[in-house]
């Protein structure tokens, strides 16, 4: 599955984020605008860069669909809300390809 980047100006597609098995239920935007995180049924959310669309990191560890991301007001973390009743907070920095 995908999600999109659009010129809010000009509403124009910019990139199509793919690499999602699932469903994509949430997209946040970090409060600087440099990343995305995307929240899928597929149990993982993932970090995207969204000047070029490439995909920096995949976030592994629930064991449900993942309904919702959002970054702190800082930028310096991401809350990840599952449907398995967990939610999980994740270092930005150390957001790599790594589950917990």
């Amino acid at each position: 599955m995908t999600a999109k980047i659009w010129d809010a100006k000009t509403g124009q597609e910019l990139f199509t984020l793919t690499g999602h098995d699932g469903s994509v239920n949430s997209a946040a935007c970090s409060p600087d605008g440099q990343r995305i995180v995307t929240a899928s049924g597929d149990n993982t959310a993932k970090v995207w860069e969204t000047q070029t669309g490439t995909e920096l990191s995949t976030l592994i560890g629930h064991g449900s669909g993942i309904l919702s991301a959002a970054y702190s007001a800082n930028g310096q973390r991401i809350v990840i809300g599952s449907v398995d009743n967990t939610a999980k907070i994740w270092m930005q920095r150390r957001a790599k390809n790594y589950s917990r």
